[in-house]
C-alpha cells in the first residue's frame, strides 16, 4: 500500500523522487498507526457522518436522473440543502473536545430543536426534500418562462 501510494505521489508530483515519497508515507504510516485504532475511527467518524447524507442524496437522485434528465439544477438544490445537516452531523460526532465545546453545544441543540429525524441520524432527508422540491421546481418552470421570454421578445421586435 505504501508503495502503490508513492508511485502515484511521484507520478502526480515529481518534484520529489519515488524513494523519498516512500520514506514520507511510510513515516506517515508509522505516525497514524501509533494513534491507536480507537482515536483513528474516533476521528475518521465525522468525515463519514459528513459524507453520508451526500452518498445517499446522490444514489436516489442517479436512480431518478432520468425523470428530470440529469439537470445540474436538480443536483445543485439537493446537495447544497444537504450540505447543512450533513455539517451538522459532523460537529456532533466529532470527539469531545469539539462536540462538548460550546460552539458543538450550540449547533447540535439547533440542530436538535430545528430539523426533523435528528435523533433518528435522518435529519438530512426533510433539506434534502425541500432541496428535490425547489430544484424540481426551477426544472419544470425554466422552459415556460424561457418560452414567456420568447414570445416577448418576438412580440418587441415585431413593432
Amino acid at each position: 500500500m505504501i508503495a502503490a501510494f508513492a508511485q502515484d505521489f511521484h507520478k502526480h508530483f515529481s518534484r520529489f523522487s519515488y524513494r523519498q515519497w516512500l520514506g514520507f508515507m511510510a513515516l506517515a504510516s508509522f505516525l497514524t498507526a501509533n494513534f491507536g485504532l480507537d482515536t483513528i475511527i474516533q476521528w475518521s467518524t465525522p468525515m463519514l457522518m459528513f459524507l453520508y447524507p451526500f452518498a445517499m442524496v446522490l444514489i436516489l437522485l442517479s436512480i431518478f436522473s432520468p425523470l428530470f434528465h440529469r439537470d445540474p439544477v436538480v443536483y445543485l438544490f439537493v446537495v447544497v440543502f444537504t450540505a447543512v445537516p450533513a455539517f451538522l452531523d459532523m460537529m456532533a460526532s466529532f470527539p469531545a473536545v469539539v462536540s462538548q465545546s460550546a460552539l458543538g453545544k450550540a449547533l447540535a441543540g439547533f440542530q436538535q430543536s430545528v430539523l426533523p429525524f435528528a435523533n433518528l441520524g435522518m435529519d438530512w432527508v426533510v433539506p434534502a426534500v425541500v432541496g428535490a422540491v425547489l430544484g424540481l421546481g426551477v426544472h419544470f418552470l425554466r422552459p415556460v418562462f424561457a418560452g414567456k421570454r420568447d414570445v416577448n421578445s418576438a412580440h418587441v421586435s415585431g413593432r
